[in-house]
């Protein structure tokens, strides 16, 4: 409030306590960054998609697995159509035979350990993943994708059958 000639007679103010705002404000920010933390430290590729297979997320061991740098070249983009296009023998995989997308639309989880991922090199990736549904407020709301790289193990099973082959026509 000020006088005739303009000087402060007086200031009138309120004041509100943001201990408790900035204290829930800052346990977010760590629990976000215990998140990221849990998510890079993995091995296995993550890849979060929405209901509509577009990709929201991917932590950077699925970022090396497919052969990417920057998750912009993933994020955002349809995940089947990104890299689950093709079956191993090259033949396009239609979407609505693959299994992951079956899971994201059925709203139920699944293992598949006998397919391919693409890589940004335009090679293949044998994989397992699981897809598991994620839910908002009751309603499907997308899904997680957590996958790994088991050519090596592929591999071995199958010079294992040649041999097992071998050892049977031996006999």
């Amino acid at each position: 409030i000020f006088d005739n000639a303009g000087n402060i007679l007086c200031v009138i103010g309120t004041i509100h306590d943001i201990t408790d705002r900035k204290n829930a404000e800052h346990a977010l920010v760590e629990s976000e960054k215990r998140l990221r933390l849990l998510f890079e430290s993995t091995g296995e590729g993550i890849i979060g998609v929405d209901q509509a297979g577009h990709c929201t997320f991917i932590n950077s061991a699925g970022l090396s697995l497919l052969g990417y740098s920057d998750p912009i070249a993933i994020v955002g983009k349809n995940l089947h159509e990104a890299v689950h296009y093709k079956h191993a023998d090259g033949s396009v995989y239609p979407i609505d035979q693959c299994r992951a997308y079956e899971s994201l639309r059925k709203d139920k989880g699944v293992y598949v350990d006998d397919e391919v991922f693409w890589k940004a090199d335009g090679s293949s990736l044998e994989v397992e993943y699981r897809v598991h549904p994620i839910h908002h407020n009751g309603l499907p709301a997308g899904a997680v994708y957590v996958f790994s790289d088991v050519s090596r193990r592929k591999a071995s099973e199958r010079d294992l059958a040649k041999v097992a082959a071998k050892l049977k026509n031996a006999n």
